[in-house]
């Protein structure tokens, strides 16, 4: 009975040997196979990353022309006095109070827009303004009537294009 129980120990004994551990080229294959998906993992998520950055640049982009272009149709639309000094710079004069004026220059560069020579937004690919002016001349009395300006901001970034049409209806100054 006890060479029984000591050929069984033996038998199993045996058969452990070969189970006990992993072998060298068991850990080496879950090494390189772990290493081959953490660097997937690692180019996965920062692609991902890269791109979050973009889009959020991109977000802050179209958000900042957003702004401004509602801020400045509200300057032209409530503008006392408007000047064009050349295809690319607005004055815009504004009455606050009884003789208290505040004035804004707009230059449209080709990549920003400067405010009182103050970089607003940066990162465009072009801008344009288009001004029309409507007038009406009275041969009796020898004087032109404005009817209306209108005026279009086009403004273009490397994903999109944005635009604003301002009209002015009776523009209060004739030289405008």
């Amino acid at each position: 009975m006890n060479n029984l129980f000591t050929q069984k120990k033996e038998i199993n004994k045996k058969e452990r040997a070969h189970e006990d551990g992993f072998m060298l080229l068991e850990v080496v294959i879950v090494i390189v196979i772990t290493v081959m998906l953490m660097t997937t993992l690692y180019q996965f998520f920062g692609f991902m990353n890269k791109k979050s950055r973009s889009q959020i640049t991109d977000q802050v982009l179209s958000d900042s022309i957003n702004v401004f272009l509602s801020s400045i149709s509200r300057d032209i639309r409530t503008a006392n006095y408007i000047k064009f000094n050349n295809s690319n710079e607005i004055y815009i004069e504004n009455e606050l109070g009884l003789n208290n004026y505040v004035s804004n220059t707009y230059n449209f560069l080709s990549d920003s827009i400067e405010k009182n020579n103050l970089k607003i937004i940066s990162g465009m690919t072009n801008s344009s303004i288009n001004y029309q002016k409507s007038t009406f001349y009275d041969n009796s009395k020898d004087v032109y009537y404005n009817y209306y300006s209108k005026i279009t901001i086009t403004l273009s970034t490397p994903h999109d294009n944005y635009s604003t049409l301002v009209v002015r209806r009776n523009p209060p100054s004739v030289d405008e």
